[in-house]
């Protein structure tokens, strides 16, 4: 299990990293022509959710279990809330006041992805059309994100609206504020530009300096990486290079997240662990780390807002794409099922998704009720939500209180 660990840290953080590099937006922007809106909404949550991706895929192809899916909703758990308890923990801002808008947005749609999860996951089964809906959904957010100054207008006129209707008070908080500006997910600007992203040292964690032992280990996919990957910069010649630079990394990723469920199914079968619980708690973990760095370090620059609406806006992503598109192959082309569909192993996910829209319940209207701000108070709550999550998945999946799970075959 060390060296799967090892595995994910070591080759995971930098691809995921130079992904990112070939997502800017800066660059694809002019030479797609794609708005801040749909690039923000996209290619960002392309660039962190990829691993989670193609993690589902080689569940669904090849090894036919349901590590893809722990794995998203593991992913969705942390960037719910263990992101929001790091980025106030390690924010130099004692209180993070959040936008009401992007986060009601991403929250509500997050929120009707998980239902739609739960009821895909219920009776053990994937319906093609049921994967083709969550794929509508995502559609739906798009087109959402392409017209979100004229739906942010309307919310704040609808708004504005109801509060002149109550006679405000000494202690009244306006649920918009016009004094401060926050950061949506990819509408005013990029999460971290390509320059910064350039400058960032991989393994230069916020939390330790890299060592020399560590900088040996990394060394040889670093420059393997630094070899293969063409690093497009903005503004010059070298931009032209933005479509290679995102196939080389795709392939990557690609590669090593194969490697890495292969590890983490055979791992699991040695030591009867089932590979859904691996994939809620271990490689959902590890696949969050490029999310996890990247929000640390805008966190730890003043901007948590954004760090958080982009955590969000990631989360949608990872379910309606990166569930719905391998289900609706499967499901359509290569099904074993006669009615295409597919069959899901463990009927203990679809409580460990309940548990995800419950803290999601949780952690919103906690945040409406601290009047959209975010400070160490909720950082704690979020922590033991966490906790309470990673301890309840754990006995779900080992069928501590009924069998979820069939059990492994010896042979």
């Amino acid at each position: 299990m060390i060296w799967e660990g090892l595995f994910i840290y070591v080759m995971v953080i930098p691809s995921v990293l130079v992904f990112i590099n070939a997502q800017d937006t800066s660059i694809i922007k002019p030479e797609m022509h794609l708005s801040s809106d749909v690039a923000g909404a996209t290619l960002m949550a392309a660039a962190l959710s990829s691993p989670d991706l193609f993690v589902n895929l080689v569940g669904t192809f090849v090894t036919e279990g349901d590590i893809g899916i722990g794995t998203v909703v593991g992913c969705g758990v942390f960037n719910s809330l263990a992101l929001p308890a790091l980025c106030i923990f390690l924010s130099p801002a004692k209180v993070i006041r959040l936008d009401f808008y992007p986060l009601t947005r991403d929250c509500l749609f997050y929120c009707i992805a998980i239902v739609l999860l739960h009821v895909s996951l219920n009776d053990g089964r994937i319906e093609w059309y049921e994967a083709l809906v969550l794929l509508c959904v995502y559609v739906l957010y798009l087109l959402v994100m392409s017209f979100n100054s004229w739906f942010r207008q309307k919310c704040e006129a609808l708004i504005e609206r109801l509060r002149k209707k109550e006679e405000p008070s000494e202690n009244s908080w306006p649920l918009l504020r016009k004094n401060y500006s926050t950061i949506s997910y990819g509408i005013e600007e990029d999460l971290i530009s390509l320059d910064q992203i350039q400058n960032i040292d991989i393994m230069q964690t916020p939390w330790k300096k890299r060592t020399l032992p560590m900088w040996l280990v990394t060394l040889p996919i670093d420059t393997l990486l630094y070899l293969t990957i063409p690093r497009p910069r903005s503004g010059g010649a070298e931009s032209k290079l933005y479509i290679v630079t995102f196939l080389i990394s795709v392939a990557w990723i690609g590669v090593i997240c194969y490697l890495i469920s292969w590890m983490i199914t055979v791992t699991g079968f040695v030591l009867r662990i089932p590979d859904s619980l691996l994939g809620l708690t271990f490689i959902a973990i590890g696949m969050s780390i490029p999310e996890g760095v990247s929000s640390i370090i805008v966190a730890k620059q003043g901007h948590g807002s954004m760090a958080l609406s982009n955590s969000m806006g990631a989360n949608n992503f990872d379910v309606l794409i990166c569930l719905g598109l391998p289900w609706l192959l499967k499901a359509t082309y290569d099904s074993s099922e006669p009615g295409h569909y597919l069959i899901i192993n463990s009927h203990s996910l679809s409580i460990s998704v309940l548990f995800l829209l419950s803290a999601l319940f949780i952690l919103y209207f906690s945040l409406t009720f601290n009047k959209f701000r975010l400070d160490k108070t909720i950082g704690w709550i979020c922590i033991i939500l966490y906790i309470s999550f990673f301890i309840i998945s754990c006995l779900l999946e080992m069928n501590v209180f009924f069998e979820g799970n069939l059990p492994l075959c010896v042979s």
